[in-house]
C-alpha cells in the first residue's frame, strides 16, 4: 500500500507542477463524436449519454431532417452542435443544461389565399408570462417564439391547423386553431427531476443514477423556512435527520442535530456530521452561520456513499454547494434583493405567582409538615389580612419575569446578490446582513452578522478552466456578564413580595438573595458586558485541464485557505445593590461582583486544503459508461489562543488601563483545548460503471493518515461499495408497464467502512501537566508535575461498518414518487477507560482504549405527489425516519448479583432508556392510604390525599431503587417526520411544513417540578393542586375535605418516575408562507423583472400533551450525580432546564429582481 501511495503522490504532484489543476465541472464539455450518415436523434442520444445536457424538441421538427456526418475528436460541445445543425438547417438554443431544438427561421410559402393570423399569450401555472416558448404549426417547420410578455403572433393556413407549444421544463401542449384567432395557453411544469444533478462525494451524479442513501434540499425548499440558523431551516425536510432547537438565544446556534442518530448527544462519544462547503471541511458553526441566499443545494450522505470521506464520515456527511453564475444573453446580469422583517414571540415563558398566591402556597406547605402538625395545626406564616392586601392590589406584587422580558423582539434580514456572465466568465456575488434582538427589555443580548461571497468561473482556453471562490462572515454577539440560565433561574424563584428597587426608587436596585437581582443582571451597563466577535475568511482557487490525447481525462487541482479569528471581551463590573433604612431614610449599599475586571480572549485558526486529482469519463460501445477518480488530499490545521485579564478600574476594555499590584493586574491565561496542530493526508479513489443506465456499480476508497495517531498506526483504509439495478429500463418490464407510467424503479444496496476520530487527540503521546501539587524543599515551595497517564500507541479511530438497502420509484412523470431505506451501522472501537487497577504509588492512571461498541438500525420512507388542474397546481412530500441504538459491548465491572446485572449492565441493551418508578395513581382518601401495602417511610403517616403512589415491582413492601424499571426514552426522539404541502394559483402561492417527533420523553427540575423550591417562589401552574377545602384545616385529619387538582398539595414529595417523566411527542406547523407575485406587465414598465411579497410564520402552532413547556426545550440530563449511573451527560446540554426559551416568529418580506 505504501508503494501505491508513493506512486500516486508522485504522479499527482507532477501534474500539479505543470499547472494541471482543477475546479468545478467544465462549463462546456468536450467529447469525441464519429458518426456517418446518422439521424440527428442518434447524435442527441450520444451527447446525452456523455454529458449532463438534455435535448428538448418536437418530433415534427426532426421529421425530414437530413442525415448528418460528424467526425470530431475531443471537440467542444458547441462545435459539434454547429456542425450538426448547419447540415440539418435547424436552429438551437442552450438554456443551462437543456438544448432546445427549433425549426429554421419562419418563411412564408406561397399560398392561394391570405393566411389567418393567430394571436395569443403563453403563461405558466402561476399566470406569469413565458418568454421564448416555441410555437410550431404541427406537421410543418413553420413557427415562432413568444416575446418577453409571453405574446406571439403566427400566420396559419386554416382553422383546422394545430399549434404545438413547447418550452424547456414544461409539458408540450397542442391546440387546434378553430374559429377563434386568440389563444391563452397555460403550460404545466414537466417533471424532469430524474435528470437533476446530485452532489456526491468529490463529484456529481444524475439523480436517476445515484446508488447511495442521499437526500437533497434545494435552495427554494430551504428558504421557505425563515430562521437565523441554516440547520433549523432543514427541520422536517430530510428523512433521517433529527434536529432539535434547544434554544433561540441570539448568537448561540444551540441546535442539536444528527443523521440517523449517529453521533448525537444521546450516544457515546458524540460528534456532529462532517460538514463540507464547496469541497472544504468546515465547522458546524460555519454551516449554521451561512446566509441561506448563497446556498444552491444541500446533499446529505447517510450510508456508504460517505465512505469516500473516510475517518471523519462515520456520522454522515452534509455537502453544501453554493450558487454559481450563469451565462446571460447579451452579457446582461441580474440583481436580486430580498428583505425579511420578523417579530419573535417566545414560547412557554414561565409565569410566576403573585404575592397572595405565594403566601397561600407557603402557608399550605407549613401545614403539610407532619412533624409540626401532628399534635396541633401549625400557625400560618402569613395572615389572611396580609394576603388580602396583595390580592386586592393594596400591596404590589413583583412579577420578576415580566420586569425583564418583552412579548416580541425584532429580527431583520437583508440580502443583495448579482449574477451573470458570458462564454468566458460568469459570476455570483452575494452580500447578506441580519440582526436579531432578544426577549429582554434591555435588549442586552443581541446579535448581528454580515456574510459575503464571490464565486467567479473562468474559461481561459478550450482546455483550461478555473474558478475563484471567496467568502466569509463577521458576526458579533453581545450579552450581559451574568449567564442567561442564572437570569432565568432567579427570575423564576425570587419572591413576588420582594421589591425590584429599594423603597421603589429606580435609582437603587434592591439587594436580593445571592446578590442576584434579575433586572440588574440583564443590564450590561451595571453588571458588565460580554462581546463575542467572529471573523471567518475562505479563499479558494480551482483549475481544471482536459488532458490532450486521452479523451475523457481531466486533471484537477484545488487549494483553499481558511482563516478565522474569535475576539472576545469579557467584562465583570462591580455594582451596588441597596436596602432602605426607613427610620434614617438611608439607602445602604452592598457592593457585589468586586473587584471589576476585563478579560480579552483571542483565538486564531488557520486551515489549508490541497487537492490534486485525475478524473476520467468515457462511454464505450454506446452502452458502457465508465467514470474514475484518483485524488490526493492534504489538510493542515493550526489553532492558537491567548487570554489576558486586567482590572477594570477606568471603565475601558483595554489591558493597559489597570491598577498595578491588583490581583487581576495583567493576569495571563490560555485555553489548552484551543491549541491545535495537525495534518491529515489522504489518497482517494472512486470508480463508477453503468451498462445502458440499467446495471450500476460504484466502488470508492480512502486511505487516511493523521498526525493525531502514533506512527505505527496512523493510516486507515476505508472502502465503500454500492450497486443498483434500474429495473424500469429493462425491456421486459417496459413491455409490461409503459415508460410513461413507470418512469423509474431502482433497487440499490451499499456497504462501507467509515471512521470517526472526533474523540481522540494525541493520546498516544506521553506527557505531564505542570504545575501540579508540589512540596516544600529546603524551605521553599517547589511545584510538581502530574502524569497524563499511560499512553496507548495502539489507540485509534472508531470504526463504523454501514449497510443500506433501498428502492426508488417514480410514476406518471412525477405524479407519484418515493423511496425506502433500511440501514444498519455497527460501530467498534469507541474509546473507554479500562477497569484495570494500578498501584497508587505509581502516580499513573490508565488512559482510554478502543473498547466499546454499538449498533444502530432504522428505516426511512419518502413519498411525493405533484399535480396540476388548470391554473391550480399543488405538491405533497412526506418523509419519516426511525432509528434505534443498542450497546453491543460496554466496558463495565462485574455485577455483584444477577439483579444488579439486570439493573446496571448496558451490554446488549438499547441506549437512552429512562429508568424510574411506575406511578400507579393518586391517593384520593385517607382510607386508600391506610390500605396501601407498600411503606413509603414512617408507616405512610406523612402521606395525604393527592400524593402519588408507586408500583412495588418486587413485592418487598418497600418502594426503593429496586422498583425502578424502563419507563421511557430520553433525549432525541426515535421517530421524526415531516409533511410539506405546496400550492399555487395564478399569482398566489402557499407553502406549509408540518414537522413532528415521537417516542421521547422529558422531565423538568427545580421550579418546573416543585413549588417553593429552595424556599423560594413558585410558578402559577402549581395553583392547580390538591388542597383542603378549608385552608385552616389539618391536612392529617381524616375528616378534612379535599379539592382535587393536577399537582399534589404544596409541600408533598416531588413527583418521580412516570408521574414526572412526560411524553414530549409533538406536531408543529413549522412553516407557513403565503406569497403573491405581481404581474410582469406592471413590473416591466419600471424595469423590474420579478417582485414577490409574502407573509411567513415559524413555529406557528404546536400540538403536544406536554404541559407548561415546549417539547424541544431540554429538561434534566442523565448523570451519575442525579442517581442514574447508566447515563452521564454534560449538564450544559440543558443547564438545569433554564435555557433561553424557544421562539415563534411572524415575518413579512419581499424579493425583487432587476
Amino acid at each position: 500500500m505504501n508503494k501505491i501511495r508513493q506512486a500516486v503522490c508522485l504522479l499527482l504532484a507532477f501534474l500539479g507542477t505543470i499547472g494541471l489543476t482543477a475546479g468545478r465541472p467544465a462549463q462546456e464539455p468536450r467529447l469525441t463524436v464519429s458518426l456517418k450518415d446518422a439521424p440527428l436523434s442518434k447524435v442527441f442520444e450520444l451527447i446525452q449519454k456523455k454529458t449532463d445536457y438534455q435535448f428538448m424538441y418536437n418530433d415534427d421538427v426532426l421529421a425530414g431532417a437530413p442525415l448528418v456526418s460528424v467526425h470530431l475528436k475531443n471537440a467542444p460541445l458547441s462545435e459539434i452542435l454547429e456542425t450538426c445543425f448547419q447540415s440539418a438547417h435547424l436552429r438551437y438554443k442552450i438554456d443551462d443544461k437543456t438544448i432546445l431544438v427549433m425549426a429554421p427561421e419562419q418563411t412564408t410559402p406561397a399560398v392561394q389565399q391570405p393566411p389567418a393570423v393567430v394571436h395569443g399569450v403563453v403563461r405558466d401555472e402561476k399566470g406569469a408570462p413565458i418568454e421564448g416558448v416555441s410555437v410550431l404549426i404541427k406537421g410543418s417547420t413553420k413557427g415562432t417564439t413568444t416575446d418577453a410578455e409571453g405574446h406571439f403572433s403566427i400566420d396559419v393556413p386554416g382553422d383546422k391547423d394545430v399549434l404545438v407549444f413547447s418550452y424547456i421544463g414544461f409539458a408540450k401542449q397542442e391546440k387546434t386553431v378553430g374559429a377563434s384567432k386568440t389563444m391563452v395557453i397555460t403550460l404545466k411544469v414537466l417533471d424532469n427531476s430524474l435528470n437533476d444533478v446530485v452532489v456526491v462525494g468529490y463529484g456529481t451524479q444524475k439523480k436517476v443514477n445515484v446508488l447511495g442513501a442521499v437526500s437533497v434540499v434545494k435552495s427554494d425548499e430551504l428558504v421557505v423556512t425563515k430562521n437565523e440558523n441554516v440547520v433549523n431551516m432543514l427541520t422536517g425536510k430530510v428523512p433521517g435527520m433529527r434536529i432539535q432547537q434547544m434554544s433561540s438565544e441570539p448568537g448561540s446556534f444551540n441546535t442539536a442535530y444528527d443523521i440517523r442518530g449517529f453521533g448525537s448527544n444521546a450516544t457515546e462519544s458524540p460528534s456532529p456530521p462532517l460538514i463540507i462547503i464547496d469541497g472544504v471541511p468546515r465547522s458546524s458553526g460555519d454551516f449554521s452561520r451561512m446566509d441561506p441566499s448563497e446556498i444552491d443545494n444541500i446533499s446529505v450522505l447517510k450510508d456508504a456513499s460517505a465512505a469516500i470521506y473516510g475517518v471523519k464520515a462515520a456520522n454522515g456527511v452534509i455537502l453544501v454547494t453554493t450558487k454559481r453564475g450563469a451565462r446571460n444573453a447579451n452579457g446582461k446580469f441580474n440583481i436580486n434583493y430580498s428583505f425579511n422583517q420578523s417579530w419573535q414571540q417566545f414560547l412557554d415563558v414561565p409565569k410566576t405567582v403573585n404575592g397572595a398566591q405565594y403566601m397561600e402556597l407557603y402557608n399550605e406547605s407549613i401545614k403539610r409538615n407532619y412533624q409540626t402538625n401532628i399534635v396541633s395545626t401549625a400557625p400560618p406564616a402569613f395572615s389572611d389580612s396580609l394576603i388580602q392586601e396583595y390580592a386586592t392590589g393594596k400591596l404590589q406584587s413583583t412579577d420578576w419575569m415580566h420586569a425583564i422580558t418583552r412579548p416580541f423582539a425584532p429580527e431583520t434580514q437583508h440580502n443583495l446578490n448579482m449574477t451573470g456572465g458570458s462564454d468566458k466568465v460568469n459570476y455570483f456575488f452575494d452580500l447578506g446582513y441580519m440582526t436579531q434582538g432578544s426577549l429582554f427589555k434591555t435588549n442586552s443580548i443581541n446579535y448581528d452578522r454580515w456574510n459575503f461571497r464571490s464565486n467567479v468561473n473562468l474559461n481561459f482556453t478550450k482546455r483550461l478552466r478555473g474558478a475563484v471562490l471567496v467568502s466569509g462572515y463577521s458576526d458579533t454577539k453581545n450579552a450581559p456578564y451574568a449567564s442567561v440560565w442564572t437570569i432565568f433561574k432567579y427570575a423564576e424563584n425570587l419572591l413576588p413580595t420582594d421589591p425590584i428597587y429599594a423603597n421603589n426608587n429606580p435609582l437603587y436596585p434592591h439587594l436580593e438573595p445571592d446578590n442576584s437581582n434579575p433586572v440588574v443582571m440583564t443590564n450590561s451597563n451595571l453588571v458588565g458586558q460580554n462581546t463575542y466577535k467572529n471573523n471567518n475568511f475562505q479563499g479558494q482557487m480551482q483549475l481544471e485541464y482536459d488532458v490532450p490525447g486521452i479523451p475523457g481525462l481531466m486533471a484537477k487541482g484545488m487549494y483553499n485557505y481558511g482563516y478565522s479569528v474569535s475576539d472576545n471581551t469579557i467584562i465583570n463590573q462591580a455594582h451596588n445593590l441597596y436596602t432602605y433604612d426607613a427610620i434614617n431614610n438611608v439607602y445602604d449599599a452592598t457592593t457585589v461582583s468586586s473587584p471589576s475586571w476585563v478579560q480579552r480572549q483571542y483565538y486564531t485558526n488557520t486551515n489549508t486544503l490541497m487537492q490534486l486529482s485525475l478524473n476520467y469519463h468515457r462511454q464505450f460501445a454506446g452502452a458502457h459508461n465508465v467514470t474514475g477518480l484518483m485524488l490526493y488530499e492534504e489538510n493542515y490545521g493550526k489553532g492558537d489562543n491567548f487570554q489576558a485579564q486586567e482590572s477594570f478600574s477606568l471603565g475601558i476594555p483595554y489591558l493597559f488601563a489597570g491598577n498595578a499590584g491588583d490581583y487581576n493586574y495583567l493576569k495571563a491565561l490560555q485555553d489548552g483545548s484551543g491549541l491545535v496542530n495537525q495534518v491529515t493526508k489522504s489518497i482517494i479513489g472512486r470508480f463508477d460503471y453503468d451498462y445502458k443506465g440499467r446495471y450500476l456499480a460504484e466502488f470508492s476508497f480512502r486511505d487516511d493518515g493523521s498526525s493525531k495517531y502514533s506512527p505505527t498506526g496512523r493510516w486507515g483504509f476505508f472502502p465503500g461499495a454500492l450497486v443498483g439495478w434500474r429495473i424500469s429500463n429493462e425491456p421486459f418490464l417496459q413491455k409490461l408497464i409503459a415508460p410513461s407510467i413507470l418512469n423509474n424503479l431502482k433497487v440499490r444496496a451499499s456497504y462501507g467502512k467509515l471512521g470517526d476520530d472526533g474523540a481522540l487527540n494525541y493520546q498516544w503521546v506521553s506527557g505531564y501537566s505542570y504545575p501540579g501539587p508540589g512540596a516544600v524543599l529546603n524551605g521553599s515551595y517547589t511545584g510538581g508535575v502530574v502524569s497524563q497517564g499511560i499512553p496507548d500507541p495502539g489507540l485509534t479511530w472508531m470504526v463504523s461498518k454501514t449497510f443500506n438497502i433501498g428502492a426508488d420509484f417514480d410514476l406518471y412523470n412525477g405524479l407519484i414518487g418515493g423511496s425506502f431505506d433500511y440501514f444498519k451501522r455497527t460501530r467498534t472501537g469507541i474509546p473507554a477507560t479500562p477497569n484495570a487497577q494500578l498501584p497508587g504509588t505509581s502516580g499513573l492512571q490508565p488512559l482510554q482504549a478502543n473498547l466499546n461498541g454499538d449498533v444502530t438500525r432504522g428505516v426511512e420512507l419518502t413519498l411525493t405527489h405533484r399535480h396540476s388542474i388548470r391554473d391550480f397546481s399543488y405538491n405533497v412530500a412526506f418523509n419519516i425516519g426511525y432509528s434505534r441504538n443498542r450497546y453491543a459491548f460496554q466496558e463495565e465491572t462485574r455485577a455483584s448479583s444477577q439483579y444488579d446485572q439486570y439493573l446496571y449492565s448496558l451490554t446488549g441493551r438499547n441506549t437512552n432508556i429512562w429508568w424510574g418508578y411506575i406511578a400507579e395513581g393518586r391517593f384520593t382518601s385517607y382510607a386508600q392510604i391506610q390500605k396501601y401495602e407498600a411503606n413509603t417511610g414512617g408507616g405512610n403517616q406523612n402521606v395525604v390525599p393527592g400524593d402519588y403512589y408507586y408500583k412495588d415491582v418486587n413485592h418487598d413492601g418497600v418502594i426503593d431503587q429496586k422498583d425502578m424499571v424502563p419507563i421511557g426514552i430520553r433525549d432525541l426522539p426515535l421517530l421524526n417526520y415531516g409533511l410539506t404541502l405546496g400550492a399555487s394559483w395564478r399569482h398566489f402561492d402557499l407553502s406549509v411544513l408540518f414537522q413532528g417527533s415521537t417516542d421521547f420523553h422529558v422531565q423538568y427540575a427545580e421550579q418546573l417540578s416543585q413549588p417553593l423550591m429552595y424556599q423560594r417562589s413558585a410558578l402559577v401552574e402549581f395553583m392547580d393542586r390538591w388542597h383542603p377545602k378549608d385552608p385552616n384545616a389539618n391536612m392529617f385529619d381524616p375528616n378534612t375535605v379535599w379539592v382535587p387538582g393536577y399537582y399534589p398539595t404544596t409541600g408533598s414529595t416531588e413527583a418521580q418516575g412516570t408521574a414526572a417523566v412526560q411524553n414530549a411527542s409533538y406536531l408543529r406547523i413549522k412553516t407557513l408562507e403565503i406569497g403573491y407575485s405581481l404581474t410582469r406587465k406592471l413590473l416591466t414598465r419600471v424595469g423590474i423583472q420579478n417582485l414577490r411579497v409574502y407573509v411567513n410564520s415559524y413555529n406557528l402552532a404546536t400540538f403536544t400533551h406536554l404541559k407548561y413547556s415546549d417539547p424541544e426545550h431540554p429538561g434534566v440530563t442523565g448523570s451519575t450525580s442525579a442517581g442514574d449511573s447508566r447515563i452521564n451527560q454534560d449538564w450544559n446540554i440543558s443547564q438545569g432546564g433554564y435555557l433561553y426559551p424557544e421562539n415563534r416568529t411572524f415575518s413579512v418580506g419581499a424579493s425583487v429582481s432587476f
